[in-house]
């Protein structure tokens, strides 16, 4: 891990990330095979509400730690590589939890709910993939799968957009189903986070 010492005067003046190709991250026009849905509609609002859940047990996360509010685009066999791309998008409220938390005095996102993020599409894309696995396999980090993010920029208060564009990458169906995807969250437009092999498997519970 590298970490980066910024002056107040550098972060006022944010400019984001230099050198990705946004190429990869354009969808298809084709609007036939487009999806759109809110993600509450697949996620409870409280911890006790399953009332959004699709499946038992391989959820989305509740409204508290949700950092997607909808799904914009989703081409299950586009993308460079015909797996799959996305795009999804959140509202900045000022209000949020995180904010309070995150720190005293200098309101940011964390940059890990960031990441959150882009493992919640991957969740949803996971779901759309294999529905049939959802009562009985329950979701997994892959950790052995090497994975690069690289990140110039913070979420504060003052931002009003977040979108996201993902790419999956790779697609393992046995022994157990894993998507790897590489991902690009901006805010306001600005690209201040690249995630590269990222990866989610579904794995059974009786495991």
């Amino acid at each position: 891990t590298h970490f980066g010492f910024f002056t107040q005067e550098a972060l006022a003046a944010q400019v984001g990330l230099h050198q990705i190709d946004m190429s990869r991250y354009t969808l298809p026009e084709d609007s036939v095979t487009n999806r759109q849905t809110a993600m509450v509609d697949h996620t409870p609002t409280a911890p006790d509400d399953l009332s959004g859940h699709v499946h038992e047990n391989a959820v989305l996360p509740g409204r508290a730690i949700r950092m997607i509010d909808n799904i914009e685009a989703y081409f299950p066999e586009g993308g460079p590589h015909g797996y799959g791309i996305i795009r999804a998008s959140k509202k900045v409220l000022p209000k949020e939890w995180f904010f309070k938390a995150h720190f005293l005095g200098d309101p940011v996102c964390p940059g890990s709910l960031g990441l959150e993020s882009l493992i919640q599409v991957l969740k949803f894309m996971a779901l759309d993939r294999w529905p049939h696995l959802g009562d009985d396999h329950c979701f997994t980090l892959k950790s052995d799968i090497r994975h690069r993010w690289t990140y110039r920029g913070q979420i504060t208060p003052e931002n009003r957009h977040i979108e996201l564009l993902a790419l999956v990458t790779n697609v393992v169906e046995e022994p157990f189903p894993v998507l790897t995807a590489d991902g690009l969250l901006t805010v306001d437009g600005l690209p201040i986070y690249h995630m590269e092999q990222f990866s989610i498997g579904l794995v059974p519970l009786d495991r």
